[in-house]
Order: C-alpha cells, then structure tokens, then sequence
C-alpha cells in the first residue's frame, strides 16, 4: 500500500491528495463522459479538484460549482466553466452556459439540499453520481421522474469501482503525479495537530474547515 511522493510534492501535500485520488480516479469511472459535459459539485474540495482535473484530462468540459474565492482553484484545476453558487443560481447558470440541454452527468457529494437541481441538470439519458450526504441523505428515488428523460441516479462506492485493495496504489499515484503537474489541485492545509491535540484536531474538523487537518506524529 506504499506510494512514493512524486518530486515537487511535500509529504504533506501528498497526505492531503491520496484518499482524494483514489474517491476522484474511481467516480472517473462511473459514466462514459469523454467528449461530453459534465457537472462537479463542491468542485473546490480536495475531492472535486482531483475530479475536476481527472475529467478535463479526459476530455471532458467541467462545469464546476464552487463559492467564493475557491472558484479561481477550481478553475486552476481544469474546469470549463465554474459558477459561483454564493451569487448565482446552479441550475439557470448551468443551463445558460450550454443553452439549456443538460449534461451527462452530475457529480454530487452533497446530498439532500442538492438533489432536485441535479436532476434538473441532466440531459435524456444522464446520471446523478451521488457519493456523500454533506446535507443529510437523498431523498428516496422517485422512477416516475426520472421517467420524463429516461434519467440515471446511482450511490457510488467505490468497492464497485476498483478492482479490488490491490488497485488502491495505481490511483493514488496517479493522483499524486497529477497534482504535481498542476499544483492547483492541491488543497489547502487548514491545521496542524500532534497527537496529543487529537480532540482539537476533531473539533476543527467539526467546525467544517476549507482544508485538511492534518495530524502529524512528529510535532
């Protein structure tokens, strides 16, 4: 489970990105997109960054939804186009940037506050991506609206979508050599803790930080 740290990248950096490359090469997988448009939410997260930067290299045009200054990482990170969801409305500024078509796809860690938008995001024959509950869970599947458009909604785990642990090294490395190549996908570090600050480690973790805490047993 050892993968080395690319040149250019700090332990710590590589510390932030490996669980982000593994959740964001496996998301990659779920949907045929190259060539297409698809939608990121909370594109400016450790997560939706490497995600953003994975599809863009695979040809795919990303509409990332971020706020605020986060938006310039986002487009740092490869995005297409990025809306400021603080002073835009997601659904009117998706539809007014590909003039009303809908995407093939929608990436969603959000959860419940999100996920009537998502659907409306989609073209015929699109997917919802869900893979966390930021806001609480989704609402139950309603298949009489997904009718309309022959629409696609699926839980992502991961499990699923590698090939087993043995994989894990292969997309966390890629990850990392991505991020070294585009420093833009690397998050920011929001605290460093010893392990004896465990719990103040937790608390700002609860205190939903733009960044990652890290834990550091040398400190």
């Amino acid at each position: 489970m050892l993968v080395p740290v690319p040149d250019g990248l700090s332990f710590e950096e590589a510390a932030c990105l490996a669980v982000a490359g593994l959740t964001a090469g496996g998301l990659a997988r779920v949907w045929p997109l190259k060539g297409r448009e698809a939608v990121v939410w909370g594109a400016a997260g450790a997560v939706g960054r490497m995600l953003v930067a994975i599809l863009a290299g695979q040809q795919v045009k990303v509409i990332g939804i971020a706020s605020g200054k986060r938006v310039d990482a986002v487009r740092a990170a490869g995005a297409a186009h990025v809306i400021d969801r603080a002073v835009e409305g997601v659904r009117e500024a998706v539809h007014a940037y590909i003039g009303g078509r809908g995407v093939a796809a929608v990436f969603d860690p959000i959860g419940a506050s999100t996920y009537e938008t998502s659907l409306q995001l989609l073209a015929p024959r699109g997917c919802l991506i869900n893979y966390g509950e930021l806001a609480g869970p989704a609402p139950a599947i309603n298949l009489h609206q997904l009718f309309s458009r022959s629409l696609f909604v699926t839980k992502y785990n991961g499990m699923h979508w590698v090939e087993g642990v043995s994989e894990f090294p292969a997309l966390i490395s890629e990850g990392l050599t991505l991020a070294a190549k585009s420093p833009a996908i690397i998050s920011e570090i929001a605290g460093r803790f010893a392990l004896d600050q465990i719990v103040d480690a937790y608390r700002k973790l609860e205190s939903d930080p733009h960044g990652k805490v890290l834990v550091l047993p040398g400190v």
